[in-house]
């Protein structure tokens, strides 16, 4: 079984190329079973402590696919695309009872995410 993200979207940063995203999903389905699962805040939500990750910046520029968990469990650098593939993995898991922290519609106001400043 494969829980693939179910993400549908356009590049969006200048010179950023479109990943084959419908071709690789469409090939996964052919041959094995598989899931698609809604990719909200998972790239925005620690996968340990369900707390709000923020950007990394160095040069005043933001280092890409950096995030920085700031919470008081974690206070570690993470992988933003491997902290979304966990997050994928744990909706997948938890069925119809999806985390909170990564619902839509679950009332979270964004609060102002600070840097994390490396020197």
């Amino acid at each position: 079984m494969i829980a693939y993200g179910a993400a549908k979207f356009n590049p969006t940063s200048k010179n950023e190329l479109s990943a084959p995203t419908t071709y690789v999903s469409k090939r996964c389905a052919k041959h094995f079973p598989t899931i698609f699962v809604d990719e909200y805040n998972t790239t925005k939500v620690c996968h340990c402590c369900d707390e709000r990750l923020c950007p990394v910046m160095k040069d005043a520029r933001e280092v890409r696919g950096l995030r920085w968990c700031c919470s008081t469990k974690c206070r570690t650098f993470l992988n933003r695309d491997m902290n979304a593939a966990l997050n994928i993995l744990r909706c997948f898991r938890s069925g119809t009872n999806r985390p909170y922290s990564l619902a839509r519609n679950s009332g979270i106001v964004s609060k102002p995410i600070k840097a994390m400043k490396l020197y």
